[in-house]
C-alpha cells in the first residue's frame, strides 16, 4: 500500500499470505474484514474490500490507530504481534476501537504469518460487517451464479466428482526468459493434457494459444512480485473454462539477478462454466430479469451463500482446526451489520422499520462469521473447564496409585511424587515435592543419577541401582528412569520397581563401565587443566623468542643465537599444536566439544584450504588438483572444524607422499543426496594393519621415508568427521596411494533425525 518498489513487494506477499491461508482465505470469502501489516514498525500492506469499507482507504492512518494509538485496544494489539512472533498460533481478543466514527467492542482473530520476505501479522475483524459496493457486486455475481445453464451445472458436478469440493491448486516455474520450467500433475488433471501443455513454452505463447488474459503475461513481464491475476484456462475438447487465480514471487541469486517465478495458481472448479451461444445467454437474463421484476415484491432477498467450504484437515492443527470448524458454523448464526464508513446519515425510519424484529425477521437477516467470536469464545471456555476436570481426575489418579512414581524437572527437582514414592525414602509426599532427587541419595549414587539426567541420549528405560537402595515394603527397588517431552521440554518420570536379581558378572560389568566412564572423565578434566597450564608459560616463551629474533631492544651478536631462537620458536608451535590436539580429542571423547553448524559452501572451503596447503605441496614438488562438482547443496557442519578436517587430510597427503607425486582432492553428490569429498593421493600407502593402526591415538606407521608427527592427526579427524554427523572411510595400499572419503548425510536425512 505504498509507493516504494520494496513496499509494493510487501504488499504483494502480503496478499499471498492471506490468499494461501486457509483460515483468512475463507473469512476474506465470508466478507469479513481482513486487515495485513508487515515491517518494523508495522505498515499496513494488504486491505481487502470490506476492511477498506469499516475502517476507510487511508493505509498510514490505519496502522496509527491500530498499533501505535494510546488507547488500551491498540497497546493490547501491539503486544499481541510480539507474543504471536514468538509462539505463532490463533489469538481471539476482544478489544475496544473506534469503528465507523463510534467506540466498538470488537473480536479480533490475529495471526502471525511466515513469508519469504519476513513476518505478515493478519488481523480479522469478527462481529463488524460493512455493506460495501464491492460487497453488493460480489452478491449480484453471486446471484449471477446461481443462474446456470443445464450444461454448466453438470460441468460443476462432474468437476467436484472428480477433484471434490475443494479449488485444486497447482505451483509452477519460468525462467529468466519467461518460459515454464515446471508445472505439477494438478492443472492437467482438471484441465487435461492438451490444455495443460505449457513446459518449455513462453508465458506469451502459452497466453495467446490458451486465449488466457493478458494480464498474465503483463504481469510475469514486469518481474515483480504479484497476486490476484484471474484468468479463465479452457478445459480439453471444448468442453469449457475453469476461473483460476495466479500469483507468483520472483526468484533471485545472491547478486539479486533475476532468475524467473515460481508460483501458483487455485483452479475454481466451482465456477467452471460451458461456453454458450451470446444469443442465448442474452435471451436467458432477459427472461430472468422479467420475472424476477414481477415477482420482486414477494422475494425477501438473502446475502449469497459463501464459497466452498476449504477443508483444512491437512493444514492445521488439532487446536486451529477446532478453531476454524467454530468459526464455519458460526456462518450460519446471524451477524451485526454496521453502515460503510462513508454512508451519509440514516433517513427517518418508516413506523414499520421502529417496530422490534420478530424471530421470524431474524431469520433472515444475511449469514456471516461475526458471531463466530462468542460461539467459539464459550466453546474453548467449554474446553478449558472440561480440560480443568481431567487435570482433577488424573491427578487424583496419580496420588491414589499403587506404583511409586515421580515428575522430575530436567535439573532433577521433583515436580510431583505419589505417596507411595515418598514412602521408599521414609519420607511424606510434601516433603519430597521441591527437593532435589539427587538429595535423597548417597554422593555416589546422586554422581550417577546426575549423569543420567545430563546425558544427550538417554535409554527409554534407564535404570539406576543406588548402592543405598530406597526400600519399598523392607526390599531394595531401582530406580526407573524415562524421558518424555511437554511442551518441548524434558521431563523425566521417576519410578521405583523391585531390585532384579544379578548376577555377580553382571555387577562386575556394571561396575567397570562406571569406573571406565570415571576414568574417561577425570582424564578428559586433566587433560583441560594441564592444557591450560602449558599455553601460558609457552605463548610466552614463543613470544619473547620472536622480539629476540627480529631483535627489536638491540643486536643479540652471533648469528647462532637466531638459529637457536628460530628452533625454539618453533618448537613451542610443535608444542601447542599438540597441546591443542589432545585437548580437542579429549573433548570430542567426552562429548563436550562446542560445535556451531551452518551451512557451509563445502567447494569453497576446499578451495580455501588447498590455497594454505599449496606453499607446502610445492615445497614437497607435489602436485594439488581439484575436481569440484558444480551445484552442490550447502553443507550443515561447523565451518572450523570442517576446515580443520581438509587441513589435515591434505598435510597427510602431501607429507607421505613423492616428489612429483599427485593430491587430487574432490567432491560429488551420491544418489543418496549426500555431499561427498574425497581426498586422494599417490603417495606410499598403507596396508590394512597399518591403517588400524594410524586410527589410534599417538600410534605412528613405518613409512619409507621419515616424517614428522605426533600420531593425532588422523584420529582427530576421525572424531571431528563423526562430530559433524558425517562417515568416514579410508582406502589404502602400499605403495599405491590413499583414499579418504567423507559422506555428509543429506539435508533431508538430518530433518528426519
Amino acid at each position: 500500500m505504498g509507493g516504494s518498489q520494496q513496499d509494493l513487494d510487501e504488499d504483494a506477499r502480503a496478499a499471498a499470505c492471506v490468499a494461501a491461508d486457509p483460515v483468512f482465505s475463507a473469512l476474506d470469502a465470508s466478507g469479513a474484514p481482513i486487515i495485513a501489516a508487515s515491517g518494523d514498525p508495522l505498515r499496513v500492506a494488504f486491505l481487502n474490500d470490506p476492511a477498506r469499507a469499516v475502517f476507510g482507504e487511508d493505509a498510514g492512518g490505519l496502522a496509527e490507530r491500530l498499533f501505535r494509538g494510546d488507547d488500551p485496544g491498540p497497546r493490547r494489539l501491539a503486544e499481541l504481534v510480539g507474543e504471536l512472533r514468538r509462539r505463532p498460533g490463533l489469538r481471539l481478543e476482544r478489544l475496544r476501537f473506534h469503528v465507523s466514527g463510534q467506540a466498538q467492542t470488537v473480536t479480533f482473530l490475529c495471526r502471525s504469518l511466515t513469508a519469504e520476505g519476513g513476518d505478515c501479522f493478519v488481523v480479522a475483524a469478527l462481529g463488524v460487517r460493512a455493506d460495501s459496493p464491492a460487497q453488493d457486486r460480489r452478491a449480484a455475481d453471486a446471484s449471477a451464479e446461481a443462474r446456470v445453464s443445464d450444461a454448466t451445472a453438470a460441468l460443476r458436478r462432474s468437476l467436484a466428482a472428480r477433484h471434490g469440493a475443494r479449488s485444486p491448486r497447482f505451483l509452477w516455474k519460468t525462467d529468466a526468459t519467461g518460459r515454464f520450467t515446471d508445472v505439477t500433475h494438478t492443472l492437467a488433471d482438471v484441465v487435461g493434457e492438451k490444455s495443460s501443455d505449457i513446459l518449455g513454452r513462453s508465458v506469451q505463447d502459452a497466453t495467446q494459444s490458451l486465449t488466457l488474459d493478458a494480464a498474465f503475461a503483463r504481469a510475469v513481464a514486469s518481474r515483480r512480485a504479484w497476486s490476484g491475476v484471474e484468468v479463465e484456462w479452457p478445459l480439453e475438447g471444448d468442453a469449457g473454462c475453469v476461473p483460476t487465480t495466479l500469483g507468483a514471487l520472483q526468484m533471485t541469486d545472491s547478486a539479486g539477478r533475476f532468475l524467473g517465478y515460481q508460483g501458483y495458481g487455485v483452479l475454481h472448479i466451482d465456477r467452471g462454466r460451458v461456453a454458450e451461444p451470446a444469443a442465448a445467454i442474452a435471451s436467458g437474463s432477459s427472461s430472468e430479469e422479467k420475472s424476477f421484476e414481477a415477482s420482486r415484491d414477494n422475494v425477501v432477498m438473502l446475502r449469497a451463500p459463501a464459497a466452498a467450504r476449504v477443508d483444512v484437515g491437512e493444514a492445521l492443527s488439532s487446536s486451529e482446526r477446532l478453531a476454524f470448524d467454530e468459526i464455519a458454523r458460526a456462518l450460519t448464526e446471524g451477524d451485526l451489520v454496521i453502515a460503510a464508513a462513508e454512508a451519509a446519515a440514516p433517513s427517518e425510519p418508516e413506523p414499520d422499520e421502529q417496530a422490534a424484529p420478530t424471530r421470524r425477521n431474524l431469520e433472515f437477516i444475511a449469514p456471516g462469521p461475526e458471531q463466530s467470536a462468542l460461539a467459539l469464545a464459550r466453546a474453548l471456555e467449554e474446553k478449558l473447564a472440561r480440560a480443568k476436570s481431567e487435570s482433577a481426575l488424573l491427578g487424583a489418579a496419580f496420588d491414589l496409585s499403587r506404583a511409586p512414581i515421580a515428575i522430575v524437572a530436567a535439573d532433577g527437582m521433583v515436580v510431583r511424587a505419589n505417596a507411595q514414592f515418598a514412602a521408599c525414602f521414609g519420607m511424606e509426599a510434601a516433603a519430597v515435592e521441591s527437593r532435589n532427587l539427587t538429595s535423597l541419595l548417597s554422593p555416589s549414587d546422586a554422581q550417577i543419577l546426575s549423569q543420567r539426567f545430563t546425558d544427550a541420549q538417554p535409554h527409554a528405560h534407564a535404570r539406576v541401582s543406588p548402592t543405598t537402595a530406597p526400600l519399598r515394603g523392607g526390599f531394595p527397588v531401582d530406580l526407573i528412569l524415562r524421558r518424555v517431552f511437554v511442551d518441548g521440554k524434558p521431563v523425566m518420570l521417576v519410578s521405583a520397581e523391585p531390585r532384579e536379581a544379578v548376577s555377580a558378572d553382571d555387577r562386575a560389568l556394571e561396575a567397570a563401565r562406571l569406573a571406565a566412564e570415571s576414568a574417561n572423565a577425570a582424564k578428559s578434566d586433566f587433560l583441560t587443566r594441564v592444557s591450560h597450564e602449558i599455553r601460558t608459560p609457552l605463548n610466552a616463551i614463543m613470544g619473547f623468542a620472536e622480539v629476540m629474533m627480529e631483535e627489536r631492544l638491540g643486536p643479540i651478536g652471533s648469528p647462532r643465537y637466531k638459529e637457536y631462537l628460530k628452533d625454539i620458536r618453533a618448537s613451542g608451535a610443535h608444542v601447542l599444536s599438540l597441546v591443542n590436539d589432545l585437548l580437542d580429542l579429549s573433548k570430542i571423547e567426552a562429548g563436550k566439544m562446542e560445535l556451531s553448524f551452518s551451512r557451509v559452501d563445502a567447494n569453497a572451503a576446499i578451495a580455501e584450504c588447498a590455497s594454505i596447503m599449496q606453499a607446502q605441496a610445492n615445497q614437497g614438488r607435489v602436485v594439488m588438483r581439484l575436481a569440484l562438482a558444480a551445484g552442490l547443496p550447502p553443507l550443515r557442519a561447523d565451518a572450523r572444524s570442517l576446515k580443520q578436517i581438509l587441513l589435515n587430510l591434505l598435510s597427510n597427503a602431501v607429507k607421505f607422499n613423492e616428489p612429483g607425486g599427485q593430491v587430487i582432492v574432490s567432491s560429488a553428490l551420491n544418489d543418496a543426496g549426500s555431499v561427498v569429498i574425497r581426498v586422494k593421493d599417490t603417495g606410499v600407502g598403507m596396508s590394512e594393519e597399518d591403517v588400524a593402526t594410524a586410527l589410534e591415538p599417538f600410534r605412528q606407521v613405518g613409512a619409507s621415508r621419515k616424517a614428522s608427527g605426533t600420531g593425532l592427526g588422523l584420529p582427530l579427524t576421525k572424531a571431528l568427521i563423526e562430530a559433524n554427523h558425517a562417515s568416514f572411510s579410508i582406502k589404502s595400499r602400499h605403495n599405491e596411494g590413499t583414499l579418504i572419503e567423507i559422506a555428509f548425510p543429506s539435508p533431508q536425512a538430518l530433518a528426519a533425525e
